[in-house]
């Protein structure tokens, strides 16, 4: 009996490998070629393209490193691809590749276990050791590329191959803790980007005209996404929320490829630190490139493979970085400041901001995260959790009042200067995304709201990103037209969302106060002897009262109870 996750996982996968029906193809010879490989095109999205390329490239490593180390084993152990193989679908090896292993081999067991013994020394250029440890993540990556490539090449690996590779991964992983405490270990992983750090990237990226990374970098935040999340985004995943917010729904994600369990993601404005707001990034972000986004369904991705959008983000945001280095460090370790913080960063903020954070379980859905088999499938996703943390992220304090505020918003859109104004901003747009209307009238309001900070800062540089934009540089009268229009206060059609019960408190509580201060500056007006004269009154009264209520008493005690009881 397996005693540990790992070693039921190990399990199940040898019970796979050894399943006929999972390495054999069904009969396809009695249809059309064309029908065949429509069929073994949708069959082979069962695992990703680049993943399955990288298995491929993996195993090839192993190959060379069998050629290198152990020339003796490679004339038995390797065999030629034939080109039939090349030609499928599922092909996992590079197109160069010329031989494949034996995966029924006896001796693949020892030459893996040899090879993961090497891989786990990190190395340099020249193959020198570094004296730093590799991952356990990475070294099981070698084993799961083998079990991937024989599974494809129909193959059945050794019986003594599972336990034995159960027993190293498994020692493995306590060899890793105990150099992780020596320091020998090579760490990588991204720090959490701290909410101050967050708002000053934003900073310095709108202030250098970097709109592309400003947007991506508060979507990011906000959607507590992966980078790889945020790159397919197209105009179809944004919708209107309940009232004030706009909703951003992945078509799939990276735990999730299927796309059955992606949940909405309530983003909220946040008028009052303009930086850091999402529908303002993302209406100069549409604004500015409306001509290009009305060519093409995605946000950010141009024509291109996927994942371009992320790669150059990683890039800018590399650089951005890196002008700042200084004011990085005080934040994050160095080499550790990788976009991947941010995902990080949004529900660290979330949790640690208030003793009263949004809910875990909105943290988790949020964030595609399992809370493990139970978990997910009893506690679901909720509006008014979600609501609560999207107000959270975009910046708002949930310990004052103002945490209730609203987005900028028309009073009246059926206005013809709000026409006018949607179609110089985002007339491209519009013509293809017809159903994008809702979210951009949100985000031109707060492009309307914000102008003067805007104008601010085109007005510091000629050659700011801002100044390409029309709706600035020519339709100044426009926009003097249209403040007058936009709003932050409640209306029949707009009301908060996601408030939490404390913020009401404090409202209620901010009234009482200003009804008090203003009975403090009444009195201060009346005088000292004029206070003492109501107060004596006050006073008399409350005496006169209580008289009254003592005498009413006594003639009641006077009288039977019999007669009480008539009398009442």
């Amino acid at each position: 009996m397996p005693s540990t996750a790992s070693q039921r996982m190990l399990q199940q996968q040898q019970q796979r490998s050894d399943d006929p029906s999972i390495s054999t193809s069904p009969t396809l010879n009695f249809i059309s070629v064309a029908q065949r490989d429509a069929i073994l095109r949708t069959q082979s999205l069962k695992i990703q393209r680049k993943t399955r390329k990288d298995h491929g490239r993996n195993v090839q490593l192993f190959i060379a490193w069998i050629q290198k180390s152990y020339p003796s084993q490679a004339s038995s152990l390797l065999i030629p691809i034939q080109q039939q193989q090349k030609e499928s679908i599922d092909y996992p090896h590079p197109q160069h590749a010329t031989h494949d292993v034996d995966y029924t081999s006896p001796s693949i067991t020892t030459l893996m276990l040899a090879y993961m013994s090497y891989c786990k020394h990190k190395r340099n250029g020249l193959g020198q050791r570094t004296g730093k440890y590799a991952s356990h993540t990475l070294i099981r990556k070698k084993h799961d590329s083998l079990k991937h490539c024989a599974a494809f090449a129909k193959k059945k690996l050794p019986n003594d191959y599972w336990p034995q590779i159960q027993a190293f991964l498994s020692g493995y992983k306590k060899e890793h803790a105990t150099k992780k405490q020596e320091g020998l270990t090579a760490e990588h992983e991204a720090d959490p980007i701290p909410f101050p750090l967050y708002r000053k990237i934003c900073n310095w990226s709108i202030a250098e005209g970097n709109i592309f990374v400003w947007c991506w970098t508060i979507l990011q935040w906000n959607c507590v996404g992966r980078a790889s999340s945020i790159d397919p985004l197209g105009f179809h995943n944004f919708s209107l929320g309940a009232s004030d917010s706009i909703k951003v729904l992945y078509d799939k994600s990276k735990a999730d490829n299927k796309g059955e369990k992606v949940t909405p993601k309530n983003l909220y404005a946040n008028p009052l630190d303009p930086k850091i707001c999402p529908f303002l990034s993302l209406g100069v972000y549409c604004c500015l490139y409306n001509n290009e986004l009305g060519n093409r369904e995605s946000l950010f991705l141009r024509q291109g493979r996927a994942g371009s959008a992320s790669s150059k983000y990683c890039l800018e945001l590399r650089k951005v970085l890196l002008r700042h280095q200084g004011e990085v460090s005080k934040y994050l370790r160095k080499g550790h400041d990788t976009n991947h913080g941010i995902r990080k960063g949004g529900p660290t903020h979330a949790l640690t901001c208030i003793t009263a954070p949004p809910s875990l379980v909105s943290v988790a859905q949020r964030g595609e995260w399992s809370m493990g088999a139970v978990f997910d499938i009893y506690w679901n996703y909720g509006d008014a959790g979600d609501q609560y943390l999207g107000r959270v992220l975009s910046g708002l304090d949930p310990s004052k009042e103002s945490f209730s505020v609203l987005p900028p918003h028309f009073l009246d859109t059926e206005q013809s200067e709000v026409d006018e104004a949607l179609t110089i901003c985002f007339g491209e747009i519009l013509r293809k995304h017809p159903k994008s209307k809702g979210p951009l009238l949100l985000c031109l309001a707060s492009i309307v709201y914000h102008f003067d900070f805007l104008n601010n800062i085109r007005a510091e540089s000629s050659g700011h990103e801002l100044n390409k934009i029309i709706f600035f540089s020519v339709r100044c009268d426009l926009i003097t037209k249209l403040k007058p229009l936009v709003t932050i206060n409640e209306s029949p059609e707009m009301r908060p969302t996601g408030i939490p019960p404390h913020v009401d408190q404090l409202k209620k509580i901010s009234k009482i106060l200003a009804s008090i201060e203003i009975l403090s500056t009444k009195f201060d007006k009346i005088g000292n002897y004029q206070i003492f004269v109501l107060v004596f009154l006050f006073a008399i009264l409350y005496i006169l009262n209580r008289r009254g209520n003592r005498k009413k008493c006594r003639r009641s005690n006077r009288k039977g109870p019999t007669e009480r009881w008539k009398r009442n």
